[in-house]
């Protein structure tokens, strides 16, 4: 009897280890599918995170400079670029970032404000936040303390927040059928507002040689150590090499010659290379940057570096011409894209050489369009297209000769006023011209000035700004000499030409939309030149984009506070050139890139 009982309880035990087993069957493949999910939702975590990481710092390069409208767009179209399964209804041309403050409007009063795709039907939701405010959650919740030296200020930051959901794989068996990571990035515009300021910006984007510098004794030296702050001296080539053909080299530096930048000092020089790859040392014919043995015999100081991306003209656009579109920057075979000036549209920057180019209007013949204008021929003017002796104006001048020659010993002064030239101006013999040289204005009016005027003011001059416009012809000086004090010129379709006579004296305005440009001139010519001198006295930016541009000089010359931005640039003659830009008052190459901060 006590037996077949205990038979009967170890039966009954069986069935209970049965149902226990199968419980903990269930409860083993309950977290095995919670891993499974789990795992898949760390994987996508990581994956959103870099996703937000790169996006904000797309986003970077628009933010450095100023305009951040321009980088939630970018950030939105990396995005779009490179998620493939964002959905087509997250568009970047139907969700734009129109409601995002202009940096100006957000130091007058930051508003955090969010665009993007928010609540975008799909997988995503994706949200572009500027500015980020010091007690925003993304810059306290679990980071590390505020540091506003390393995290800026909330005009300089911008945050992408990357939200993903995925269904589970086994969730559903515990009432969880999706799972929702976030990943944010916080980008902080560059620091650094500009790389450098290049003495020597060449825009040649193919081909060799970029910089040449030839003739036993002809040196370039770029930089100043002499004055604080120092410039410390840079050259920028923009070519790739692709151009180039047997040991040819983007820059140049045969036997008894010398490019060199400061080697010393807090800030050392740079000779910045884009067809050098990130090595240490020029690779020569392999690569076409630049040739080992110039290095090492101390031709060619410092070492290149390369430089990762072309500087490009753009800087110099958005500076001067600020629109919203460029044609490709094409001197050759080779196209470059020029990217949209980021302060379009900000009321502050506009179009000043194309305003200035519809206020003058480029029919030779007539009176330009708008000011008030002395014709030298007719009228109240009955001067000669030959001038002799000395002549001397006052005020506004139409020059409307196909040449204006000056030669002879002649000399022309234009003292106080703008001039508008229909043709050439030619120097031959000892013939000098002058410009802006008795000028009792000593400002411009307010309303001339930056960023007030839009169109630059055609009937003011000042002692720190005057204008040359040319229509149609070249600024020719086989002898002679000119003497242009606070002058910019524009030549609409013409070039450079100063092959004699006494070394120029040219400064650029100090004011004014033109302050610190001395030369516009697109044309595309070999036939640019400037021979210098011991008394070569140039200050200001020579912009002569699809130029080649020549120095020449027999005799040592003085430090120049000149930038030359050409296509290319030789250098002959024997002379020492020293070129070092005024490290406030020229063109700088802006920081490409943002720093993530978060």
């Amino acid at each position: 009897m006590s037996g077949r009982i205990r038979r009967r309880r170890g039966d009954d035990e069986r069935g209970v280890i049965v149902i226990m087993w199968a419980l903990l069957m269930v409860a083993v493949l309950i977290v095995a599918a919670l891993v499974i999910d789990l795992g898949q939702l760390k994987t996508t975590r990581r994956s959103g995170q870099s996703v937000a990481d790169l996006a904000a710092l797309a986003g970077g390069k628009s933010l450095s400079s100023g305009a951040p409208q321009a980088a939630c767009g970018d950030a939105l179209k990396y995005l779009k670029g490179n998620t493939p399964d964002l959905p087509a209804s997250a568009d970047p041309a139907s969700n734009t970032c129109s409601n995002i403050q202009s940096l100006a409007s957000c130091k007058a009063s930051p508003t955090p404000t969010d665009a993007g795709f928010i609540g975008a039907t799909g997988a995503y939701t994706v949200v572009i936040r500027y500015p980020v405010a010091d007690n925003d959650s993304v810059m306290t919740d679990g980071f590390r303390a505020l540091n506003a030296s390393i995290d800026g200020t909330p005009c300089e930051r911008m945050a992408v927040t990357v939200a993903r959901s995925r269904p589970t794989f086994f969730g559903g068996v515990v009432g969880v059928s999706s799972l929702t990571t976030h990943a944010t990035a916080v980008v902080r515009a560059s620091a650094l507002k500009k790389k450098g300021i290049p003495a020597l910006w060449l825009l040649e984007p193919a081909n060799c040689a970029a910089l040449k510098v030839s003739g036993s004794g002809t040196a370039v030296n770029v930089g100043d150590l002499t004055v604080d702050p120092i410039v410390p001296g840079y050259v920028s080539i923009d070519s790739d090499g692709s151009g180039c053909s047997g040991g040819a080299t983007t820059l140049s530096v045969p036997t008894g010659s010398l490019i060199a930048a400061p080697t010393s000092g807090s800030t050392p020089g740079l000779i910045s290379l884009f067809a050098m790859p990130f090595l240490t040392a020029c690779s020569g014919a392999t690569l076409h940057d630049c040739d080992p043995s110039d290095v090492q015999a101390n031709r060619l100081l410092p070492q290149p570096r390369p430089s990762g991306e072309r500087a490009t003209r753009a800087p110099v656009d958005w500076t001067f011409n600020c629109k919203a579109s460029y044609p490709n920057y094409k001197p050759g075979t080779v196209a470059v894209p020029i990217e949209s000036c980021p302060s379009t549209g900000d009321g502050a920057h506009f179009p000043y050489i194309d305003n200035l180019v519809a206020a003058i209007g480029n029919t030779t013949g007539s009176a330009p369009a708008t000011g008030a204008w002395q014709r030298w021929t007719t009228g109240g003017g009955g001067h000669s297209c030959n001038p002799s002796g000395n002549t001397t104006v006052t005020g506004n001048w139409w020059v409307d000769c196909s040449t204006l020659s000056v030669g002879g010993g002649a000399t022309v002064t234009f003292a106080n006023g703008n001039v508008v030239m229909d043709g050439h101006l030619k120097l031959t013999g000892s013939g000098a011209v002058s410009m802006n040289t008795a000028n009792a204005v000593a400002t411009l009016p307010a309303s001339c000035l930056p960023p007030t005027v839009a169109t630059p003011c055609v009937n003011n001059a000042s002692t720190n700004a005057a204008f040359l416009y040319m229509r149609n012809g070249d600024l020719n000086l086989n002898g002679g000499g000119i003497n242009f004090n606070r002058v910019f010129v524009y030549q609409a379709n013409g070039v450079l030409g100063n092959t004699g006579g006494s070394p120029p004296t040219w400064s650029a305005p100090t004011e004014g939309p033109f302050a610190y440009l001395a030369l516009w001139s697109e044309k595309q010519s070999t036939a640019y030149q400037i021979n210098g001198g011991a008394s070569m006295a140039l200050q200001g930016i020579y912009f002569t984009p699809y130029g080649d541009m020549s120095l020449a000089g027999g005799s040592p010359v003085a430090q120049q506070h000149a930038q030359f931005i050409s296509r290319s640039l030789a250098v002959s003659g024997g002379a020492t050139f020293n070129l070092a830009p005024d490290g406030n008052n020229f063109i700088s190459i802006p920081p490409k890139a943002g720093t993530l901060i978060r």
